[in-house]
């Protein structure tokens, strides 16, 4: 996850830990200092947004994976439905509190961008 939007969840989530909190300060201070927008300045563009949300789909894919000999194809086609299936009720509890796989899925779509849901997509994004 990058920092930037480790921090924001963070402090999104009520977590003021000093070290996101210096992040927060800094990019304030670079925003009030007209070095650019508050996302740039936060580094929460949408550039960093889709990085974020791409990593948690390929962390998704290999905890559906495990230790299974599934080829990729197939693999897309597992987080495609877990997509589907995510109840977004689990994100009502703590982070650390949730099993891996729905870990990842929370931050697809706590991304703030388009999400990709096709299997073609999902395919695409894969190592293969």
């Amino acid at each position: 996850m990058p920092e930037s939007v480790r921090h924001a969840v963070s402090i999104a989530g009520g977590e003021y830990s000093e070290e996101s909190m210096y992040w927060f300060g800094a990019g304030m201070r670079d925003f009030l200092a007209g070095k650019g927008t508050l996302e740039q300045c936060l580094c929460l563009t949408g550039t960093h947004r889709k990085i974020f949300r791409d990593q948690a789909l390929v962390r998704a894919a290999m905890e559906l994976k495990q230790d299974r000999d599934i080829s990729t194809w197939a693999l897309a086609g597992e987080l495609e439905q877990a997509l589907a299936r995510y109840a977004p009720a689990h994100g009502q509890r703590p982070r650390d509190k949730l099993p891996a796989l729905q870990c990842a899925l929370h931050d697809v779509f706590s991304a703030g961008c388009a999400m990709k849901r096709s299997r073609k997509r999902i395919f695409d994004l894969l190592p293969t």
